[in-house]
């Protein structure tokens, strides 16, 4: 009767609970799995890889034989320039078709071949190339000069002209050299004559990474049966050398002794410490892109758990334990791009960059190029005015601005840039002179960023939600709320490093070009541009939740948190050009 009714009964009720209890287990290993499931990110869509980054793991050095006359340019450029004889090879120039079967590594190298003639040819006339051999002023002939349109902007030869306007419409770009092409797609790894000691000379010194890659080299020619190898600058031995085998040799900062670029437009060191610079910056930063580009389907999973039992803490664990790992890995990037960015003024010469490489990398802005046979093709933000048998097209120079990765740092972090300034209308702009994937991948980023919240986000809520659960009940936060405030001290750490890096990029800009221009090469007006930029920087540090009164909950500026729809803002802004 009812005893034994009852002893079903509270068997009944242990096996409800058992079950709650798998239950409970089993969602909170399947939200574990679906978090780490999400660190998979697909980065080929965007033309990123989970080993290089957003460099390219081999930069072609030499395009196919068809390209021969305009890498015989190149080869000589150098030369070309300070004799005044580019002008006369291109125009002489035999027009090369560019067709569907070039690939992307073609492409890129293409558009830094041709990149490189175009502006030697507009603006080589008007360097004063005698200061690199120490001589007496001379005037360029007339000859050397570009042919101008009645309005004075210079005329490109058609066959330089179409074949560089079907190679930026191909990789998304604006017809002008932008950063990815100078930064990312022309380096190389110096051959053994070229090593060099402190001193600048050439050293025998055998080092660890010429006797990797000699080994490397010596392996990849064994496996080859009697194929032609690509051919490259003197040092096609170098070619099969990756990113990734760099960044196993140490210290990042031996890149900066390890790379050299591919081609140049004067033949000197400065103008390959400049580039390689922000060359080794990305290769320092490749390991990082996989997890930070994941971050925010984390934080998303953490917000969708909130209030769901047995889901909630793993959650909020789970977002922890990557934040904290991902502002670690942050902030020793910044500290190592902060040491790298030291060595400039070592590889830099002040005067022969200012008088010298700056005005070859001036873009085209507001006069713009008359591409001669390019009908007007109406691409945002590369001009397209049709004027005769060709149209104008308007670039802006190579400028740190153009950095990719520079942007999504600080969408992650929540360093705010808010609408009207300056630097937000500056990122916008920039986002233009990135390749068409890069430019996709801010987009989305930010609007990932728009729906998740940046870690800032993320560390001001945990901060606020504990505040109120405190003065509410008269006790700490709530549950797992005081996990998320041990983020504080390291995301600050973390801004605090970015910060230092953006000041040492003013002090340098400064140094090349104060007191002789208030303009970068992307024609911004660096210096202001910079004080606010380190200024939003700074003013997205987080107040420490953890020191108030006898060790509880301090105060919390309630106003800390910025709207997740910001972001998402500021993406429809970029995309609508607004």
């Amino acid at each position: 009767g009812f005893p034994a009714l009852h002893a079903a009964i509270r068997c009944l009720l242990c096996l409800l609970g058992i079950v709650a209890i798998l239950l409970t287990v089993f969602r909170r290993r399947h939200f574990q799995r679906r978090v780490s499931t999400s660190i998979t990110f697909n980065l080929e869509q965007y033309d990123i890889s989970e080993r290089h980054g957003f460099l390219p793991a081999k930069p072609l050095h030499r395009l196919p034989a068809r390209f021969e006359a305009w890498e015989a340019i190149i080869d000589s450029l150098p030369l070309l320039n300070r004799s005044d004889g580019l002008a006369d090879c291109v125009r002489s120039m035999p027009a090369i078709e560019i067709d569907g079967s070039m690939t992307p590594n073609e492409l890129r190298r293409a558009y830094v071949v041709l990149g490189m003639m175009v502006h030697s040819y507009v603006n080589g006339p008007s360097v004063p190339w005698e200061q690199l051999e120490g001589g007496k002023a001379r005037k360029s002939s007339a000859a050397s000069a570009p042919c101008r349109t009645p309005d004075g902007v210079a005329i490109v030869p058609s066959p330089l002209a179409v074949p560089w306007h079907t190679v930026c419409t191909r990789l998304g770009l604006p017809c002008v050299l932008t950063a990815c092409g100078v930064d990312m797609w022309n380096w190389t790894v110096k051959q053994p004559s070229a090593a060099q000691g402190s001193n600048g000379k050439v050293s025998s010194r055998t080092t660890p990474l010429l006797t990797h890659m000699r080994s490397k080299a010596e392996k990849v020619s064994r496996s080859k049966s009697g194929g032609e190898s690509e051919r490259g600058r003197g040092n096609g031995w170098s070619v099969d050398f990756e990113v990734s085998d760099l960044l196993s040799l140490g210290p990042p900062d031996r890149l900066l002794t390890s790379l050299t670029c591919i081609s140049t437009m004067t033949g000197t060191a400065s103008e390959v410490a400049f580039h390689m610079m922000p060359c080794a910056m990305h290769a320092a930063a490749a390991p990082i892109w996989p997890e930070l580009l994941a971050l925010p389907d984390v934080l998303l999973s953490a917000s969708s758990a909130a209030g769901v039992p047995g889901l909630e803490q793993a959650a909020l664990e789970a977002a922890v334990q990557c934040c904290s790992t991902m502002l670690a890995q942050l902030t020793t990037l910044f500290n190592t791009f902060y040491t790298l960015f030291q060595r400039v003024f070592d590889g830099v010469d002040i005067d022969m960059f200012y008088n010298v490489y700056r005005p070859l990398l001036g873009g085209f802005w507001p006069d713009g190029l008359f591409l001669e046979g390019v009908a007007a093709a109406g691409r945002s933000g590369s001009g397209g005015e049709m004027k005769g048998p060709g149209s104008i097209h308007k670039g802006k120079g190579p400028s740190a601005g153009q950095s990719t990765m520079v942007v999504l740092f600080d969408c992650i972090l929540g360093v705010p840039h808010k609408d009207g300034s300056d630097a937000a209308a500056f990122q916008r702009e920039m986002a233009q002179y990135m390749p068409e994937p890069h430019r996709r991948l801010v987009l989305d980023y930010q609007k990932r960023v728009g729906k998740s919240g940046s870690v800032r986000d993320f560390i001001a809520q945990a901060a606020a939600q504990a505040h109120a659960g405190a003065a509410g009940a008269g006790s700490g936060g709530g549950s797992g709320l005081g996990s998320v405030s041990s983020l504080e001290v390291p995301y600050n750490d973390c801004v605090k490093a970015l910060s230092r890096f953006r000041s040492w990029h003013l002090h340098v800009a400064s140094k090349y070009l104060g007191g002789k221009t208030k303009y970068g090469t992307g024609t911004s007006t660096f210096h202001d541009l910079l004080q606010e930029t380190i200024a939003h920087t700074n003013a997205s540090k987080v107040p420490l939740t953890c020191t108030g009164p006898g060790g509880g909950i301090g105060a919390v500026n309630p106003h800390a948190t910025r709207p997740r729809g910001q972001l998402g803002k500021v993406a429809a802004d970029v995309q609508t050009g607004t």
